[in-house]
């Protein structure tokens, strides 16, 4: 079983996100950890009981970081998801205590990755592409 951390570029005391090129490129992970696939999100969803319930299951509870009413978050993984939000190709952040939002390893189409994201103010897990030159989170995992 993959041990899942949820080690993401992102803190609320040094707010930094990567795009795709920063994550793929440059050397971000090393050999204990690599960034997770759109299939180990799949899996991982799926194990926990469906993307349509994962998010409340996945994000941190309360309101310390998420914005009210945060809903259906019980956290009862103990990944403890950030709603860290993005940041536009023009340096803009967008999205804190609103969104969070995951790169994933795979490739969608040229210029675009696989993404997935989680909202305050529902209990998914959604899945999507996104312009690769967006800032977001990154979930590592270790074999």
């Amino acid at each position: 079983m993959v041990d899942i951390i949820n080690k993401c570029v992102f803190t609320f005391k040094v707010r930094k996100y990567e795009n795709i090129y920063a994550v793929c490129f440059t050397g971000f992970c090393n050999t204990t950890y690599k960034r997770s696939g759109y299939n180990n999100f799949i899996a991982l969803t799926t194990f926990i009981g469906g993307a349509w319930s994962a998010g409340g299951k996945l994000k941190e509870s309360g309101y310390s970081h998420w914005l009210s009413p945060n809903s259906n978050a019980t956290n009862e993984t103990g990944f403890a998801a950030l709603p860290a939000g993005w940041i536009t190709f023009n340096g803009l952040s967008n999205g804190l205590t609103v969104d969070g939002f995951w790169w994933t390893s795979t490739d969608f189409r040229d210029g675009f990755g696989r993404e997935w994201q989680m909202t305050y103010n529902s209990r998914d897990a959604g899945r999507y592409s996104q312009s690769e030159i967006m800032g977001f989170s990154v979930r590592l995992v270790r074999d």
